[in-house]
């Protein structure tokens, strides 16, 4: 048995399949201490986006307060790895750093987080037409 690395050719051999690599194929990968926080406000059903809204962001590392934009995102890099707690209204989330090639979070914050009882408005129309069409089905 061989020890310490062991070649695709030495396994092929080892299990008897008759397959003999000529060469070893070798693989690197890359190993990164940084990534982003990359995120998107949705609403509890995500039927809508929360543009224009403030958050903060609380880590070991890093603190960050903003708003999100136009398209209710938000994305800042480099970050250390890690659990980052995203404030928004009264909700906590916990969100990780990810890679930079990785799509952003979907967070979906409640009415309830965003608005106190007594001021909000109700549920949007959009979420009114889908239970009116869902009840009609039955």
């Amino acid at each position: 048995m061989p020890r310490g690395r062991v070649t695709e050719a030495e396994v092929a051999a080892l299990r008897g399949d008759g397959i003999r690599l000529e060469t070893a194929q070798i693989h690197s990968i890359k190993i990164s201490d940084v990534g982003k926080i990359a995120f998107t406000l949705y609403s509890e059903n995500a039927l809508l986006t929360w543009p224009n809204q403030d958050f903060r962001i609380e880590g070991e590392e890093f603190e960050h307060e903003g708003q999100t934009d136009d398209e209710a995102r938000f994305e800042h890099h480099p970050v250390p790895f890690g659990e980052y707690d995203l404030i928004v209204g009264d909700g906590r989330f916990r969100i990780p750093a990810v890679r930079m090639d990785a799509p952003p979070h979907a967070v979906h914050v409640p009415w309830t987080a965003l608005f106190d009882p007594g001021d909000w408005p109700g549920p949007p129309e959009e979420e009114l037409t889908i239970d009116q069409e869902e009840g009609d089905e039955e």
